[in-house]
């Protein structure tokens, strides 16, 4: 896989250019400035087995990229969120091994409280110091780029 960090906001030409997919997420910081991170299933088929990773999903069509987020933050850890409760970190362009081009969009949402965490996709759930995810070979690219954006 190959990540091109891209931690700018871009104009709408920008973000028109050819992706297959577009993906949104959020990493949610607890209230002591820790990464709360989603531990994935391990099984084969689906992105990043295993990994610790930001809580998101592939935007559906005719959904913004805040609709979107809300909609996995509810989806997979049944927290209500609103737009106001979002900070964009930024843009990653993402390209799979199987060539797939993927736009991910990604969000903060700050002072989490973790025991308000009901998992409904993965295994578990992993809270890491900025410091400990940046060190971790089981935190996506994409997370760790997301937590440095967010520092």
């Amino acid at each position: 896989m190959e990540l091109h960090a891209e931690n700018t906001k871009f104009s709408q030409n920008e973000l028109a250019e050819p992706y297959d997919q577009r993906y949104c997420g959020a990493l949610l910081i607890s209230k002591n400035g820790r990464a709360i991170l989603q531990v994935r299933d391990d099984k084969p088929g689906i992105a990043n087995p295993g990994m610790h990773t930001i809580f998101g999903g592939l935007q559906e069509p005719g959904e913004s990229t805040v609709e979107c987020v809300l909609r996995e933050l509810q989806e997979e850890v049944t927290l209500a969120f609103t737009e106001d409760d979002l900070e964009l970190l930024g843009y990653f362009n993402k390209t799979e091994a199987n060539g797939t081009k993927t736009l991910c969009t990604v969000f903060c949402v700050r002072n989490v409280d973790a025991a308000q965490i009901d998992l409904q996709e993965g295994q578990g759930i992993a809270e890491l110091s900025p410091q400990e995810a940046l060190a971790s070979e089981k935190v996506s690219a994409v997370t760790k780029m997301a937590i440095q954006a967010s520092l």
